[in-house]
């Protein structure tokens, strides 16, 4: 037999404008621009790798202030 159905095996139709199917998608693909521009966007690889970034400096900063407060503190007494 030939391949005449192999092409539109894996074909899916669009929904009608207005559908509750449209409308969940279109829901959808805000949500996952929303998450990207924020860098939340779990299907961007390099988002995780940011996040880890921003946690580690944010981690490092907390532990600057708690030094220097510390420092400050243990100063005058």
């Amino acid at each position: 037999m030939g391949n005449s159905g192999k092409k539109r095996k894996g074909r899916r139709h669009l929904p009608k404008a207005g559908s509750a199917t449209d409308l969940e998608q279109m829901h959808h693909q805000e949500h996952r621009e929303i998450a990207h521009n924020i860098g939340l966007d779990t299907h961007d690889r390099s988002a995780g790798g940011r996040t880890l970034t921003y946690v580690l400096v944010g981690v490092a900063l907390a532990l600057v202030v708690v030094a220097v407060l510390g420092f400050w503190l243990f100063q005058w007494a």
